[in-house]
């Protein structure tokens, strides 16, 4: 199973990896992020270190436009940048996507939208879910060991 997470930015420029790690940094997540990428250009699997795990997820700039045929909300947002963060059922990738995309909507003010449930989510929602995730890895990972 894929899920998507839709985040808008609005920033005077287009957004570096530097200034996302910045984001992160200022949010107090244990995220590392490739300092190598060019998010102008890039598409592809964005790898990430959360917690000292590595893991990532898949990452494409995303039209504004087009997204705002597919929800009308978009069109009153003032965003100058959309992404789409896309994982499976992995629950440290998802992990990943909802800090980054938390510290990007608390920085740059952002909104997210999970076309899954139709709702638009705000940082602290988005933190929330990223620690839900996190806590289903660790019990998952106690279930297999037989721990717990």
């Amino acid at each position: 199973m894929s899920m998507d997470l839709y985040v808008f930015v609005d920033h005077n420029s287009p957004l570096t990896v530097l200034e996302w790690q910045q984001a992160t940094d200022a949010s107090h997540f244990p995220l590392r992020l490739d300092k190598n990428i060019d998010l102008k250009t890039f598409g592809g699997f964005f790898p990430v270190v959360l917690n000292n795990k590595k893991t990532g997820f898949y990452f494409e700039n995303a039209d504004v436009g087009e997204l705002g045929k597919e929800i009308p909300e978009i069109q009153r947002l003032r965003s100058t940048a959309a992404y789409d963060f896309n994982f499976g059922g992995h629950f440290l990738e998802g992990a990943s996507a909802y800090y980054l995309a938390a510290a990007l909507v608390a920085s740059f003010n952002g909104r997210a939208f999970d076309p899954e449930s139709g709702k638009w989510l705000d940082s602290k929602e988005l933190e929330k879910i990223a620690g839900e995730l996190i806590g289903n890895h660790w019990g998952l990972r106690k279930r297999h060991q037989g721990v717990g």
